[in-house]
């Protein structure tokens, strides 16, 4: 399971949707959860445009895919 919150600061949100999914007993694991500040900062026409971000993605998608 992957947890990507994006917002403009989303600190709270974040960690209430922890919150909800361990409720439910999901398994949280540290590697496929991401938030991402600032968003409309780092989007461009639809897409992510800030490269540490892009990369912050690829990795969680990589260890997703590694851990299925």
């Amino acid at each position: 399971m992957a947890l990507i919150t994006a917002a403009s600061h989303g600190e709270k949100g974040h960690e209430a949707l922890q919150h909800i999914l361990t409720a439910i007993a999901a398994k949280l694991d540290p590697a496929t959860m991401l938030l991402i500040s600032f968003i409309r900062a780092k989007v461009k026409e639809g897409s992510i445009s800030d490269s540490p971000t892009i990369e912050l993605v690829k990795s969680l998608s990589r260890h997703l895919i590694a851990n299925l």
